[in-house]
Protein backbone atom coordinates (compact mmCIF):
# COMPACT_ATOMS: atom_id res chain seq x y z
CA UNK A 1 0.00 0.00 0.00
CA UNK A 2 2.88 2.37 1.08
CA UNK A 3 4.51 1.70 -2.65
CA UNK A 4 1.63 2.38 -4.26
CA UNK A 5 1.33 5.76 -2.10
CA UNK A 6 4.72 6.88 -2.74
CA UNK A 7 4.19 6.29 -6.91
CA UNK A 8 1.32 8.30 -6.72
CA UNK A 9 3.48 11.24 -5.17
CA UNK A 10 6.39 10.42 -7.61
CA UNK A 11 4.21 10.84 -10.25
CA UNK A 12 2.30 14.00 -8.87
CA UNK A 13 6.01 15.46 -9.17
CA UNK A 14 7.06 14.56 -11.78
CA UNK A 15 3.91 15.74 -14.03
CA UNK A 16 4.35 19.39 -12.07
CA UNK A 17 7.85 19.59 -12.93
CA UNK A 18 6.99 18.77 -16.36
CA UNK A 19 4.34 21.55 -16.31
CA UNK A 20 6.88 24.05 -15.00
CA UNK A 21 9.08 23.26 -17.88
CA UNK A 22 6.20 24.09 -20.54
CA UNK A 23 6.66 27.23 -22.70
CA UNK A 24 5.02 30.21 -20.99
CA UNK A 25 2.54 32.29 -22.75
CA UNK A 26 3.43 35.49 -24.03
CA UNK A 27 1.26 38.76 -25.24
CA UNK A 28 2.33 38.13 -28.16
CA UNK A 29 1.03 34.31 -28.65
CA UNK A 30 -2.08 35.59 -27.23
CA UNK A 31 -2.21 38.33 -30.22
CA UNK A 32 -0.96 35.79 -32.79
CA UNK A 33 -4.15 33.69 -31.42
CA UNK A 34 -6.15 37.04 -31.87
CA UNK A 35 -5.35 37.73 -35.50
CA UNK A 36 -5.64 34.23 -37.11
CA UNK A 37 -9.08 33.95 -35.44
CA UNK A 38 -10.06 37.47 -36.85
CA UNK A 39 -8.81 36.46 -40.27
CA UNK A 40 -11.20 33.21 -40.10
CA UNK A 41 -13.76 35.07 -39.14
CA UNK A 42 -13.92 37.37 -42.24
CA UNK A 43 -13.10 34.24 -44.30
CA UNK A 44 -9.90 36.08 -45.50
CA UNK A 45 -6.92 33.81 -47.39
CA UNK A 46 -4.43 32.91 -44.37
CA UNK A 47 -0.64 32.70 -46.46
CA UNK A 48 2.08 30.40 -45.01
CA UNK A 49 3.65 31.50 -41.92
CA UNK A 50 6.91 33.47 -43.68
CA UNK A 51 4.85 35.22 -45.50
CA UNK A 52 2.05 35.97 -42.75
CA UNK A 53 5.11 36.93 -40.29
CA UNK A 54 5.60 40.20 -41.07
CA UNK A 55 1.95 41.17 -41.06
CA UNK A 56 1.77 39.62 -37.60
CA UNK A 57 5.00 42.03 -36.38
CA UNK A 58 2.93 45.01 -37.83
CA UNK A 59 -0.31 44.34 -35.98
CA UNK A 60 1.70 43.58 -33.06
CA UNK A 61 3.48 47.15 -33.32
CA UNK A 62 0.97 49.10 -34.55
CA UNK A 63 -1.67 48.49 -31.09
CA UNK A 64 -1.91 51.30 -28.50
CA UNK A 65 0.11 50.75 -25.50
CA UNK A 66 -3.15 49.90 -23.72
CA UNK A 67 -4.30 47.56 -26.49
CA UNK A 68 -0.43 45.69 -25.65
CA UNK A 69 -0.98 46.10 -21.92
CA UNK A 70 -4.27 44.12 -22.26
CA UNK A 71 -2.91 40.95 -23.87
CA UNK A 72 0.16 41.05 -21.14
CA UNK A 73 -2.09 40.97 -18.30
CA UNK A 74 -3.93 38.15 -19.58
CA UNK A 75 -1.00 36.38 -20.37
CA UNK A 76 -0.10 36.57 -16.98
CA UNK A 77 -3.08 35.80 -15.86
CA UNK A 78 -2.88 32.42 -17.85
CA UNK A 79 0.38 31.46 -15.72
CA UNK A 80 -0.72 32.33 -12.56
CA UNK A 81 -3.65 29.98 -12.96
CA UNK A 82 -1.37 27.25 -14.78
CA UNK A 83 1.03 27.49 -11.81
CA UNK A 84 -1.71 27.13 -9.13
CA UNK A 85 -3.56 24.28 -10.33
CA UNK A 86 -2.65 20.97 -8.83
CA UNK A 87 -2.59 17.98 -11.12
CA UNK A 88 -4.52 15.08 -9.33
CA UNK A 89 -2.56 11.56 -9.89
CA UNK A 90 -5.29 9.19 -10.75
CA UNK A 91 -5.41 5.81 -8.10
CA UNK A 92 -4.37 3.29 -9.90
CA UNK A 93 -4.75 -0.51 -8.26
CA UNK A 94 -4.32 -3.70 -9.58
CA UNK A 95 -6.62 -5.56 -7.13
CA UNK A 96 -9.16 -7.17 -8.89
CA UNK A 97 -11.72 -8.13 -7.23
CA UNK A 98 -14.68 -8.45 -9.66
CA UNK A 99 -12.00 -10.93 -12.00
CA UNK A 100 -11.80 -13.19 -8.77
CA UNK A 101 -14.96 -13.54 -7.84
CA UNK A 102 -16.61 -14.30 -11.63
CA UNK A 103 -13.47 -17.05 -11.38
CA UNK A 104 -15.02 -17.96 -7.58
CA UNK A 105 -18.75 -18.21 -8.82
CA UNK A 106 -17.85 -20.76 -11.16
CA UNK A 107 -15.42 -23.01 -8.94
CA UNK A 108 -18.42 -23.07 -6.37
CA UNK A 109 -20.25 -25.29 -9.06
CA UNK A 110 -17.62 -27.47 -9.06
CA UNK A 111 -17.60 -29.55 -6.42
CA UNK A 112 -14.08 -31.68 -6.55
CA UNK A 113 -12.55 -28.59 -7.18
CA UNK A 114 -14.22 -27.22 -3.55
CA UNK A 115 -13.05 -30.05 -2.16
CA UNK A 116 -9.44 -29.59 -2.75
CA UNK A 117 -9.51 -26.20 -1.88
CA UNK A 118 -11.51 -26.87 1.23
CA UNK A 119 -8.39 -29.17 2.26
CA UNK A 120 -5.97 -26.54 2.02
CA UNK A 121 -7.97 -24.39 3.99
CA UNK A 122 -9.25 -21.76 1.03
CA UNK A 123 -12.75 -22.80 0.29
CA UNK A 124 -13.94 -20.12 2.29
CA UNK A 125 -12.70 -17.39 0.02
CA UNK A 126 -14.43 -18.55 -2.82
CA UNK A 127 -17.38 -17.37 -1.06
CA UNK A 128 -16.53 -13.47 -0.65
CA UNK A 129 -18.83 -11.72 -2.26
CA UNK A 130 -17.06 -8.31 -2.64
CA UNK A 131 -16.72 -8.03 -6.51
CA UNK A 132 -15.67 -3.64 -6.41
CA UNK A 133 -13.50 -1.67 -4.27
CA UNK A 134 -14.38 1.84 -5.18
CA UNK A 135 -11.09 3.81 -5.93
CA UNK A 136 -11.98 7.20 -4.07
CA UNK A 137 -12.74 4.32 -0.86
CA UNK A 138 -9.34 3.18 -1.47
CA UNK A 139 -7.52 6.74 -1.27
CA UNK A 140 -9.52 7.63 1.80
CA UNK A 141 -8.68 4.44 3.37
CA UNK A 142 -4.87 4.93 2.43
CA UNK A 143 -4.96 8.90 3.83
CA UNK A 144 -6.48 7.16 7.51
CA UNK A 145 -4.72 4.05 7.98
CA UNK A 146 -1.98 3.65 10.43
CA UNK A 147 0.71 0.91 8.97
CA UNK A 148 2.47 0.23 12.36
CA UNK A 149 -0.24 -0.03 14.10
CA UNK A 150 -3.05 -1.74 11.90
CA UNK A 151 -4.99 1.32 12.87
CA UNK A 152 -8.05 3.17 10.38
CA UNK A 153 -8.82 6.79 12.40
CA UNK A 154 -12.25 7.87 10.94
CA UNK A 155 -13.48 11.39 12.30
CA UNK A 156 -11.73 11.42 15.11
CA UNK A 157 -11.90 7.61 16.08
CA UNK A 158 -10.14 5.03 15.72
CA UNK A 159 -10.43 1.61 15.13
CA UNK A 160 -7.65 -1.41 15.00
CA UNK A 161 -7.20 -4.13 12.22
CA UNK A 162 -6.86 -6.95 13.80
CA UNK A 163 -6.34 -11.35 12.83
CA UNK A 164 -10.19 -11.80 13.68
CA UNK A 165 -11.37 -9.07 11.22
CA UNK A 166 -9.23 -10.88 8.35
CA UNK A 167 -10.50 -13.95 9.23
CA UNK A 168 -14.48 -13.18 9.48
CA UNK A 169 -14.05 -11.03 6.70
CA UNK A 170 -11.70 -13.63 4.33
CA UNK A 171 -11.61 -16.95 5.62
CA UNK A 172 -8.38 -17.36 5.40
CA UNK A 173 -6.09 -19.95 6.83
CA UNK A 174 -4.88 -19.08 9.88
CA UNK A 175 -3.35 -22.14 11.66
CA UNK A 176 0.64 -22.75 10.64
CA UNK A 177 3.89 -21.28 10.85
CA UNK A 178 5.17 -18.39 9.41
CA UNK A 179 5.79 -17.40 5.69
CA UNK A 180 8.79 -16.62 5.65
CA UNK A 181 10.33 -14.49 2.35
CA UNK A 182 13.83 -15.60 2.04
CA UNK A 183 13.99 -16.92 -1.64
CA UNK A 184 16.33 -14.95 -3.56
CA UNK A 185 16.16 -14.37 -7.03
CA UNK A 186 19.35 -16.87 -8.20
CA UNK A 187 17.28 -19.66 -6.25
CA UNK A 188 16.89 -22.39 -8.54
CA UNK A 189 13.02 -23.31 -8.14
CA UNK A 190 12.37 -19.74 -8.34
CA UNK A 191 14.19 -19.51 -11.62
CA UNK A 192 12.46 -22.44 -12.56
CA UNK A 193 8.61 -21.08 -11.95
CA UNK A 194 9.88 -17.92 -13.48
CA UNK A 195 9.89 -19.38 -16.41
CA UNK A 196 6.67 -21.10 -16.21
CA UNK A 197 4.42 -18.41 -15.09
CA UNK A 198 7.05 -15.22 -15.36
CA UNK A 199 5.04 -13.78 -18.21
CA UNK A 200 0.93 -15.28 -17.47
CA UNK A 201 -1.55 -12.71 -17.22
CA UNK A 202 -3.92 -13.47 -14.26
CA UNK A 203 -6.78 -13.58 -16.54
CA UNK A 204 -5.35 -16.73 -17.98
CA UNK A 205 -4.81 -18.47 -14.86
CA UNK A 206 -8.18 -17.89 -14.14
CA UNK A 207 -9.13 -19.32 -17.39
CA UNK A 208 -7.15 -22.23 -16.20
CA UNK A 209 -8.48 -22.73 -12.55
CA UNK A 210 -12.09 -23.04 -14.89
CA UNK A 211 -11.30 -24.90 -17.96
CA UNK A 212 -8.32 -27.38 -16.84
CA UNK A 213 -9.52 -30.76 -15.53
CA UNK A 214 -8.03 -32.65 -13.05
CA UNK A 215 -4.97 -30.25 -12.89
CA UNK A 216 -2.23 -31.35 -10.09
CA UNK A 217 -1.40 -27.42 -9.92
CA UNK A 218 -5.01 -26.46 -9.26
CA UNK A 219 -4.81 -25.73 -5.50
CA UNK A 220 -0.96 -23.76 -6.37
CA UNK A 221 -2.77 -21.71 -9.44
CA UNK A 222 -5.68 -20.80 -7.25
CA UNK A 223 -3.67 -19.55 -4.62
CA UNK A 224 -1.29 -17.69 -6.54
CA UNK A 225 -4.37 -16.15 -8.23
CA UNK A 226 -5.78 -15.24 -5.16
CA UNK A 227 -2.36 -13.66 -3.96
CA UNK A 228 -2.19 -11.37 -7.56
CA UNK A 229 -5.62 -9.96 -7.57
CA UNK A 230 -7.19 -9.90 -4.34
CA UNK A 231 -5.23 -10.54 -0.93
CA UNK A 232 -1.58 -8.64 -1.95
CA UNK A 233 -1.73 -7.69 -5.51
CA UNK A 234 1.03 -6.14 -7.02
CA UNK A 235 1.65 -3.21 -9.72
CA UNK A 236 1.34 -5.41 -13.08
CA UNK A 237 -1.22 -7.53 -14.97
CA UNK A 238 1.17 -10.26 -14.74
CA UNK A 239 2.39 -12.93 -12.84
CA UNK A 240 5.27 -10.77 -10.60
CA UNK A 241 8.69 -11.99 -8.68
CA UNK A 242 7.25 -11.91 -5.65
CA UNK A 243 3.88 -13.28 -5.78
CA UNK A 244 6.50 -16.30 -7.27
CA UNK A 245 8.69 -15.95 -4.19
CA UNK A 246 6.00 -16.40 -1.79
CA UNK A 247 4.73 -19.81 -3.84
CA UNK A 248 8.08 -21.20 -4.02
CA UNK A 249 8.30 -20.43 -0.13
CA UNK A 250 5.02 -22.52 0.29
CA UNK A 251 4.60 -24.63 -2.51
CA UNK A 252 3.48 -28.35 -1.50
CA UNK A 253 3.10 -27.42 1.84
CA UNK A 254 -0.09 -24.64 0.94
CA UNK A 255 -1.71 -25.74 4.05
CA UNK A 256 0.61 -25.80 6.73
CA UNK A 257 1.18 -22.08 6.75
CA UNK A 258 -0.84 -19.10 8.70
CA UNK A 259 -2.13 -17.59 5.37
CA UNK A 260 -4.26 -15.10 7.84
CA UNK A 261 -1.68 -13.00 9.05
CA UNK A 262 0.53 -13.18 6.22
CA UNK A 263 -2.17 -11.17 4.57
CA UNK A 264 -2.30 -8.77 7.53
CA UNK A 265 1.02 -8.13 7.67
CA UNK A 266 1.70 -7.16 4.20
CA UNK A 267 -1.45 -4.87 4.47
CA UNK A 268 1.42 -2.83 6.84
CA UNK A 269 4.28 -3.18 5.42
CA UNK A 270 3.82 -3.52 1.48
Amino acid sequence: MLQVKNKMVKDRKRIEKKRQRQPKVSAYTLFTRDYYDKKKKKNKEIKAFIEESPLLKQGWNDLKDEEKEEYRKKAKGLRTEAKGTKYVVPFLTRCAPNQFVKVCNILKTRQDRMERLNKIGFGKLVHISCSQIPRDLCGKFMAAFDPPTNNVSIRGRSLQIRREDVKDFMGLPCEGGDIEKKVKDEDGAFQAMKSVYGTVPYKTIGKWLIEREDDPEFEFLFVMYALGTLLCPRAGIKVSDWVLKVMVATKGALNEYDWLTFVLNELSTS
